[in-house]
């Protein structure tokens, strides 16, 4: 393991290393209500979605979506998606 320190680890030497996303849609929902969302059939036409999210992570289809709040001490702290996912949940 390479060594690193604080310096390469700060926010400021990775800024461009992510995407970051408009606070909308589905994900937005979830963040706010600490409550899941499980989208079997055609995500696409529920009113939350945000198409310009799907063209900018290149997913072509999507036919089922599961978003799951990420808490820490009863804070949000990120959303948890998975995409077209094999099988039953």
């Amino acid at each position: 393991m390479p060594n690193t320190t604080n310096d390469d680890l700060s926010e400021e030497s990775h800024k461009d290393d992510f995407y970051k996303f408009p606070f909308m849609g589905m994900s937005a929902e979830v963040v706010k209500n600490k409550e899941k969302i499980f989208l079997y059939e055609n995500p696409k036409d529920d009113q939350r979605f945000v198409e310009d999210i799907d063209n900018i992570t290149g997913v072509i289809q999507m036919k089922n979506l599961f978003l799951v709040p990420l808490i820490h001490e009863e804070n949000c702290i990120g959303v948890l998606q998975i995409v077209n996912k094999y099988g039953s949940i």
